[in-house]
């Protein structure tokens, strides 16, 4: 869609990975980031062309819903009209090890969790910059990132990394479960 349009604006998700910025900017688009589970009402408002999340895509060509059968046509054509497979398709896109775990957390404890992870988190050095709007996500300089976000419909906290190298990926997932454990154990003691 940013090829098509010669530029324009993606809506993701707060749990998306860098790479996204990266083959968006290289044709010209721009990315704004929202809240999970909220990119069709950024999508409206921001004027996008389109929008997705790890688990779909939605392009105003079709509609302003997620379509997966459709997704599906479109990466048909797509191999179609370029050749090849999958892969060679999207070759130019790099991939970074990432990690997404769930820690039960139950929801009375959840913001005080979140308090303090957060609190931990803003003393970090290396740090290019940190939003707030939906958890807290910490991108650091090295463009690896750590985000800690409440569950909205579960008793649980979810913790989503990625890094350059599967190293620091699991530097930073080791700190963030440490920092979510931690403080769950420390309030019900």
């Amino acid at each position: 869609m940013v090829e098509t349009h010669k530029g324009g604006l993606v809506i993701t998700s707060t749990d998306t990975s860098f790479c996204i910025d990266e083959a968006v900017e290289k044709m010209g688009g721009k990315v704004e980031r929202t809240k999970v589970g909220k990119i069709h009402v950024a999508l409206r408002e921001r004027g996008a062309v389109m929008a997705g999340e790890p688990w779909k895509i939605i392009n105003l060509d079709w509609g302003s819903w997620a379509d997966g059968c459709y997704s599906a046509c479109l990466l048909v054509e797509m191999l179609a009209e370029h050749g090849g497979t999958v892969t060679e398709l999207f070759s130019d896109i790099p991939n970074y090890p990432q990690r997404r775990v769930y820690i039960d957390c139950p929801d009375e404890l959840k913001d005080l969790v979140m308090l303090r992870a957060a609190k931990a988190l803003s003393k970090e050095e290396d740090v290019s910059n940190v939003w707030t709007f939906d958890g807290i996500r910490v991108n650091y300089e090295d463009r690896a990132w750590l985000l800690i976000r409440a569950s909205g419909t579960q008793p649980r906290i979810c913790i989503h990394a990625e890094g350059r190298t599967q190293k620091r990926l699991n530097e930073l997932w080791n700190k963030g479960v440490r920092l979510v454990k931690g403080a769950i154990k420390a309030k019900q003691e």
